[in-house]
């Protein structure tokens, strides 16, 4: 019995592809503005308008909990699947309070650093 013999050597390797431009041909790198960059620029709001969206989203924030409060209460009836549907949306409109706190925080911040 004869062992087929493979088509190519094991060790031949195939060619690496070529870039088709090298950036340090350019003056400036062409996908610079295509990634955004980790710095923002918070000079296209007045500090005053920052502070009022830190204040207003750090009332929806409480208002949030209140109302998932209230809506775990008093949406429901006698049928289970509406006392669970109730349920549900409350602990639906209760996670919104965690990112009303961190939106207030972070337009904070952006009062401080535009002023």
């Amino acid at each position: 019995m004869k062992l087929l013999e493979p088509t190519r050597p094991r060790h031949q390797t195939f060619p690496k592809p070529q870039p088709n431009y090298v950036l340090s041909q350019f003056k400036e790198d062409p996908l610079r503005n295509l990634i955004p960059s980790r710095t923002v620029d918070v000079r296209h709001m007045k500090p005053t308008q920052y502070q009022l969206l830190s204040k207003l989203c750090f009332v929806l924030g409480f208002a949030s909990i209140i109302g998932s409060i209230a809506i775990w209460f008093l949406t429901g009836g006698q049928a289970i699947d509406t006392q669970a549907h109730g349920e549900r949306f409350g602990i639906f409109v209760g996670l919104w309070a965690p990112t009303f706190f961190i939106l207030s925080n972070r337009f904070e911040r952006f009062s401080e650093k535009a002023a």
